[in-house]
């Protein structure tokens, strides 16, 4: 999102569907989250037609979601969007959620949500490009080259970094979530970690990554 946010010609919206995936699904966000909600536009249909579809100021419209997000709305919008999946490693995404909540679930890692979506779209022959964080953390640069080839879009040298701090375009739980990424000024170097997760996470983990194995065939390589 903030490599996109650099590019004069692009309006950036992190995650507009939050607020009604949380009134959809009731689901646990964490501390300081349920705040957020009470001030965001709840109806996802309005969201879909008022700022996904709507008009704008700026010719390429970037919208950070999370597939999850799109339960309780027509998805038929999907047909006149281009559709980015970023997907990372399952096991640093419950470790990172564990720092949040005591049990994260499937609905919250999101994993099966996004190869769900994946599968129904691809099976339409609608756009799907799809890239790993590993794989855009160890080549920035050639991996967005990459995926704005795929969007027909020119690449701009300005993607790769970013001024530190927090962002006009950050969401309202940008205080609770984005604290290590405030601190960045571009995309950080990969870094392998070993990750010991509680064994009652090890089932979550280990459904997890079928549905990461099966998404790594389809993603764009360096």
């Amino acid at each position: 999102m903030y490599s996109f946010a650099q590019r004069q010609d692009t309006k950036v919206f992190d995650e507009p569907l939050f607020a009604h995936y949380a009134e959809h699904t009731g689901i646990e966000l964490g501390r300081g989250t349920h705040e957020v909600v009470q001030q965001m536009e709840k109806d996802g249909e309005k969201i879909i037609k008022e700022v996904i579809l709507g008009e704008h100021n700026k010719p390429v419209v970037f919208i950070k979601s999370l597939a999850n997000q799109l339960v309780g709305v027509d998805k038929s919008f999907l047909q006149r969007t281009q559709n980015i999946f970023l997907i990372r490693d399952p096991l640093e995404i419950i470790n990172a959620y564990t720092k949040f909540l005591e049990k994260p679930t499937m609905t919250h890692i999101g994993i099966k949500a996004v190869y769900d979506l994946h599968s129904e779209i691809s099976k339409q022959g609608l756009s799907t490009i799809l890239l790993t964080y590993k794989d855009l953390l160890k080549h920035p640069e050639t991996m967005l080259q990459k995926l704005c080839t795929s969007l027909e879009i020119p690449f701009d040298k300005n993607m790769l970094s970013w001024q530190a701090g927090p962002k006009p375009e950050d969401g309202g739980w940008a205080k609770i979530w984005y604290t290590s990424l405030h601190k960045s000024t571009g995309f950080k170097t990969y870094q392998a970690k070993e990750i010991n997760l509680p064994e009652s996470l090890h089932s979550l983990a280990e459904e997890s990554r079928k549905y990461y194995d099966l998404l790594y065939k389809c993603a764009l390589k360096p």
